[in-house]
């Protein structure tokens, strides 16, 4: 191999490494970012939940009162 040769590989894998540790950078900062947003998905889902059962059993509690009431009359 010819010397210019050697170093044109050598740039090659130094651009090359650059690359992948920007990309790594990208990737680890979008992660984090990901992680977060699951987070507050998580806790938007918790109130979520507690909103549906406020509001299911007073209604479920009603629509037994009314087959109860059914059956009596």
């Amino acid at each position: 191999m010819k010397n210019g040769d050697l170093k044109q590989i050598r740039e090659w894998i130094k651009n090359v490494s650059e690359s992948v540790k920007k990309i790594d950078e990208k990737l680890d900062n979008h992660l984090t970012t990901v992680a977060k947003d699951i987070t507050e998905i998580k806790t938007n889902m918790k109130w979520l939940t507690r909103f549906f059962w406020l509001i299911i059993t007073p209604a479920f509690g009603i629509i037994l009162v009314a087959f109860y009431n059914l059956i009596i009359k």
